[in-house]
Parts: C-alpha cells; structure tokens; sequence
C-alpha cells in the first residue's frame, strides 16, 4: 500500500511536470517543476497516505492535454469537456477538490470580454460543470448506496468543527516552508496580474496566460480550507496548480526580459529559485543549502505496526466473521482496520473524526465494534468534545445489547449478542 502511495504522489510529479512543459514550452521548467512538486510534497505531509495527490492527477492531466488552447477553436471542445469529467472525477475523490473547478470561472469571463459573443462556446463552457457533476454522481452510484454517500458527505462536510482563524492557519502553511511559499505567491500574482492586463486591454488570452490564470484560481479557490484546518496535506491539493501558473511568468521572461529564444530565456526563473530557497528560515524541515543535514535514516513505524499492537490486531480478526458493512472503529478515523482486514464499515456512519450521538447510532447495522486504546489516538482529535463523544458511546453498548468477546491490552472487540 505504502509502494501504491509513494508512487501516485511519484505520478502526480511527473505529471505536473509534464503540463508545466505542455503549457509553456519549456522541458527546463517541466523537469524543474516535477522536482519541485516532489520536494514540497515531502513538506507537506504527501507522503503519510493522504489523499489529495491522488485527487489531483487527474486535474493535472487535463489541463496539460488542453494546454489552455483557445476555448473558440474546436479543438479544444473535446478538451475542455475531459477536464469537466477530470474536476468531476477528482471531487468523487476528494470533495475538498472542487474548489480546484472554480478555474473554470476565468474561462466563462473571457467569453464575456469578447466582442461578438459567439453562444456555440458559451454551450461548450457549460457542458464543463455539466460533464463534472455527471462524473461525480457516476462515481457516487458506483460505490452501491445510491445517493448516500453524497448525504452523508454534506452533513459531514457541515458539521466538520474548524480550528484556528483562516489567517492563523495559513500562517501556518508560510512557516512551514517560506521559500515554496514566496514562490507560489510570486507566481499566482505574476499569473493573475498578466492575464488581468490581457484582459483590460481587450486582448486574447496566451496559451500560457489561459492555462495559468485557470490554475491559479483554482490554487486561490483551495485556500479556503485553511477556513477549517491547519493541516499541511490541504496545500498539496493547490500544489499543482500553483507550480502551472508559472506558465504564464515563464512567457513573459521569455518575451519581455530576455528576449531571446530556448532554453537560455528562462535562466532567469532557475536564478530566482535558487535566490528564494536560499534566503529562507523558520520551520527546521525548510530546505536551505547552507545548513543541509544529511536525513535521518531511522525507520518510521505506524501505530498498527507496533509490535503489541499488530499482535492484537491479528487475534481480533480471527474472531471476525461476516464483517463487512457491519465494522465500527472507535476513536472512527483510525481506518486502518477497515484497510489491513479489507472490510468496510457502516455506510450510513462512514469515515470522520467525531462518533455520532449514541441516539444517531446505527445500532441495529453495526454487528462488531472495535475500540482502539486511548493512546493510539493522535493527539489532535483528543479534543473535550472529541473523548466526551467517545466516552457515551462505549458506555451505551452493553445498553445496546454488545459484550466484549475480546479484551486486549491494546484494544477490546464488542460483538452484538442475537439477532
């Protein structure tokens, strides 16, 4: 699982990578940008399992197979209704990652900036949004439960308690690492500011300029999680978009600096690279040539791969039977049972970070519960609220008819005793 994962975040490199070279041209800036995407992911918690890297291949790909062509030539038709079914796609995975379609916003704006509304791309336009929520209820009915996931993920979604104010956990995000953070404000701006005066001045949009200002919407879109969370692993859902809108910087060096043609035209940008990561401070993990340390080679352990635990882990599924759709975890968003044992859990429960009322409890689905020590917990979901939750809801299963058939000094298995 570990190989999969270290490999989609590898693809989603290379990918990124490859739409940087697409949308400007410049294999440098491709190779530069699949490094840079891979050395920011190691920063931001992409290679602990999460999801987003996942969720944004897909976006990566289109927008670097549609290269920011030119919405009224037919060509690009096809194009632009493949990244419809990629936003699409990439919501099924990740919900948060519709923010990332709100670039769809700066293409419907051009149109309107155009003398002569021609309505047969207006009609393209919104076959966009049109192929991506197709996309999402296709991916929602394949699952098998209708439109439940879909329910549950909105109540989810606005029950999901915040923490931190939206400036204190963006702060976070800039002391984490200064130099990818002074990059991507430099290059969202320099994007945006570009196809702004394109746009002021009634010009057509570059290939390049139409590609970055899509991206770097989508980037702003997706600061809004930081509305809730201070999580790392939220940027690396803007990460490649952020690292696309250096197309339309990398246009103008090369027309408007350098004037010069191939490769030399974008030494320029390597230059700023290096001066930014050099002058950088504050999180230890920042990259900094000056004061490189060689990396700890210690092997890292996940909690169910401790020693006790593992062992337990192993003697409660020899006691499961029938347990797929009828498994809940508690602390619940500790899914690794669910992925070690290959079941799932109550569908109408799901995955999150808070358990439900014991009177919002699915008792009657629910044949086995599985309750984690305290200590394996992370230690930011041991919030008052967070335990109190937990705390009523193991004392209401002996009420609802549970018995421990299984107590471990890591864990203890409940079983629903009848019918």
């Amino acid at each position: 699982m570990r190989s999969i994962h270290v490999a989609v975040v590898g693809a989603t490199a290379l990918a990124t990578g490859w739409a940087v070279w697409r949308g400007c041209g410049s294999v440098l800036l491709g190779c530069v940008s699949t490094l840079l995407y891979w050395t920011i992911a190691s920063r931001y918690e992409a290679l602990l399992g999460v999801v987003e890297p996942l969720a944004t291949l897909p976006v990566v790909v289109a927008l670097g197979f549609w290269q920011g062509r030119n919405t009224e030539r037919t060509e690009s038709y096809l194009r632009l209704v493949l990244l419809g079914a990629a936003w699409g796609i990439a919501v099924w995975i990740r919900q948060h990652a519709g923010l990332l379609a709100l670039g769809w916003i700066p293409l419907v704006v051009e149109w309107l900036r155009r003398p002569g509304w021609n309505y047969r791309v207006l009609g393209v336009l919104l076959l966009v949004p049109v192929t991506a929520t197709c996309m999402l209820l296709v991916g929602i009915l394949y699952e098998g439960h209708g439109l439940l996931p879909l329910r549950l993920g909105l109540a989810a979604s606005a029950a999901y308690a915040t923490r931190g104010g939206f400036w204190l956990n963006l702060y976070h995000q800039f002391r984490n690492d200064e130099a990818s953070s002074f990059l991507a404000l430099v290059s969202v701006a320099s994007s945006l500011v570009l196809a702004g005066i394109a746009l002021a001045k009634q010009q057509s949009l570059t290939c390049p300029q139409r590609l970055s200002i899509v991206a770097a919407t989508g980037a702003l879109a997706g600061l809004y999680l930081f509305r809730m969370r201070e999580y790392y692993h939220y940027s690396m859902l803007i990460v490649p978009a952020i690292l696309l809108s250096q197309c339309a910087v990398a246009e103008a060096v090369r027309r408007y600096l350098v004037r010069a043609q191939g490769v030399w035209s974008l030494w320029a940008i390597m230059v700023f690279y290096l001066l930014v990561f050099h002058y950088t401070g504050g999180s230890e993990t920042t990259f900094y040539y000056a004061r490189w340390r060689p990396p700890d080679g210690s092997p890292w352990r996940a909690w169910h791969e401790e020693p006790a635990v593992s062992a337990d882990l192993e003697k409660v599924r020899s006691l499961l039977e029938d347990a797929d759709g009828k498994l809940y975890v508690i602390p619940p968003h500790r899914i690794e049972p669910y992925l070690l044992w290959q079941v799932r859990g109550s569908p109408k429960i799901g995955y999150g970070f808070d358990a439900p009322e014991p009177e919002a409890f699915p008792w009657e689905e629910v044949r086995y519960v599985l309750v984690i020590d305290s200590r394996f917990d992370a230690p930011s979901h041991r919030a008052p609220r967070h335990a109190a939750l937990l705390e009523e809801l193991i004392a209401a299963l002996p009420q609802r008819g549970f018995r421990a058939v299984c107590v471990l000094p890591t864990m203890t298995l409940y079983e629903r005793q009848g019918p």
